[in-house]
């Protein structure tokens, strides 16, 4: 008598194992004998051989690994070493794993294995799951055997739906497997194209780097070339530049509570009536103030505006022309007032022609003075 594969008579032992794991073992019963262990000397290589065809290759530690969980299950089954395994059991060993859900679903003596594998061979699925009741589960299975007195053909039709659904599923299981594993392949083999098309990538970047370099201008007609052959990284450089412009605009933003008109009335004595003017700033300028304190951005937004009704001469700004050179955020003929007595000063020049103050910089007095005393030596 061949080697009953014990594992394949109980759903929930068969699906503990992967597909690939259960056609491994079904090539290393054929193998064993009655007793579960291997036939002769030479067996194992001959496992590993026939299992190697099949594109199953492992090794002998492994073939040894697969025949252990057979042949301890045979023992415990015909009374040997039951201490011994029962403490594996506890332990929840991975070579006694299978043996312990099959003593969980009542299968607990050799005849049971015998009577449920011809059984299977007999395609009698009510006999199965007859032969697993009758032990594990004494008054339910009195319930069905008294059920099947009653309805034979009923529960043999809802015995063989059963059986039908499970085969179908496990089926389809497997078909899953299978897909899975084709799926993961396809994935692997996606993520080395998406590496070598990112390589071409960064080499086509490169070659357009050299390419302007080595170009004596600028000229529309090669950009235009460079475009159509390289239209991505063309669309991300314009991207890029975009980005860039608009953190320029965002950075350059006036301050609401900054006015951009007011009535200049300039210096006492001028004969010209007020007149409404433009306030633009420049970009030091706005640095300074978004960067600096709030009390600071208050004492500049008041010092302008007395700038504007008062005039430079106001005895509070202390207004002086800049040295060449002082201020090289500011040009020539630019003069300098004060913001506060810490020595914050900020500078502008006034256009009376287009009627446009424009403050160029702030910051402490000293700081400024030193940065253009070392810009100055250079």
């Amino acid at each position: 008598m061949a080697a009953i594969d014990i594992f394949a008579l109980v759903p929930e032992c068969e699906s503990l194992f992967a597909p690939m794991i259960r056609v491994r073992h079904k090539i290393v019963l054929k193998h064993m004998g009655e007793n579960y262990t291997l036939r002769g000397g030479n067996a194992k290589n001959r496992v590993m051989e026939e299992l190697a065809r099949d594109g199953h290759a492992i090794g002998r530690d492994t073939v040894s690994g697969y025949a252990r969980v057979y042949h301890l299950a045979y023992l415990y089954y015909h009374g040997e070493k039951i201490e011994e395994i029962n403490t594996w059991i506890a332990q929840d060993n991975v070579y006694t794993r299978p043996l312990a859900i099959m003593l969980r679903n009542g299968v607990t003596r050799w005849e049971q294995i015998v009577a449920l594998e011809e059984a299977r061979k007999a395609r009698e699925p009510d006999m199965v799951i007859g032969e697993v009741l009758e032990e594990h589960h004494a008054t339910e299975a009195a319930t069905v055997r008294s059920e099947e007195n009653e309805h034979p053909d009923e529960v043999m039709k809802a015995l063989h739906t059963v059986f039908s659904a499970y085969s179908r599923m496990r089926s389809e299981a497997e078909t899953l497997h299978e897909q899975i594993e084709l799926a993961l392949q396809e994935i692997t083999e996606l993520r080395e194209e998406v590496w070598k098309l990112r390589a071409s990538l960064i080499a086509k970047d490169r070659e357009i780097g050299r390419y302007v370099a080595a170009q004596p201008s600028t000229d529309i007609k090669i950009l235009d070339e460079m475009a159509l052959r390289y239209p991505t990284l063309f669309n991300r450089f314009a991207g890029l530049s975009e980005a860039i412009r608009e953190e320029g605009r965002r950075r350059n933003a006036i301050p609401q509570e900054l006015p951009t008109k007011a009535v200049w009335m300039g210096d006492p004595g001028n004969t010209q009536a007020p007149r409404e003017v433009d306030i633009h700033y420049a970009e030091s300028y706005l640095t300074f103030y978004k960067g600096t304190q709030e009390n600071i951005r208050t004492q500049m937004v008041k010092q302008l505006n007395l700038l504007c009704a008062q005039g430079p001469s106001y005895s509070s700004f202390d207004t002086k022309p800049i040295a060449p050179g002082q201020f090289h955020n500011s040009p020539e003929g630019a003069r300098y007032s004060k913001i506060n007595n810490e020595g914050h000063r900020f500078t502008w020049t006034f256009n009376p022609r287009e009627n446009v103050l424009t403050l160029h910089d702030a910051g402490i007095e000293e700081n400024v003075i030193k940065v253009q005393r070392t810009y100055r030596r250079h």
